[in-house]
């Protein structure tokens, strides 16, 4: 279940949209989308120390970011017909394995239905 605001997904939502129909702002059919618009705030994963805790908390971020853009995906395709979707290249679904950090482009190109699997959440992948 996503952790985020409407606000936060609503925004993301329309990057995903804006790609679909070619007119994303950063490249037509691919829309850059920042790891920070999928978390929530959470000034432990901000700390700039580099002591356990800290970089404990930030995987912690970066697996609720994967895990929050992933359920969008999921979400989009299910509601878009006859298109195809990468991160950086990858299947959607195999990007992120340890976690999202900071920017990804997503392209989604029309013409081929994609089929997939629901992923079970980053934290219990191994």
């Amino acid at each position: 279940m996503m952790d985020i605001t409407m606000r936060q997904a609503l925004g993301v939502w329309s990057e995903l949209e804006s790609a679909y129909n070619g007119t994303n702002g950063y490249g037509g059919n691919t829309a850059e989308i920042y790891a920070y618009r999928l978390q929530q705030r959470d000034p432990t994963a901000e700390l700039q120390n580099h002591n356990n805790l800290s970089e404990a908390a930030r995987k912690e971020q970066a697996g609720k970011a994967a895990d929050n853009l992933k359920e969008l995906i999921a979400f989009f395709l299910e509601t878009h017909d006859d298109c195809t979707l990468t991160i950086d290249g990858e299947h959607w679904q195999e990007a992120f394995r340890d976690g999202f950090y900071h920017r990804c482009h997503v392209r989604i190109r029309m013409g081929t239905r994609q089929s997939f699997q629901p992923l079970p959440p980053f934290n219990t992948v191994d």
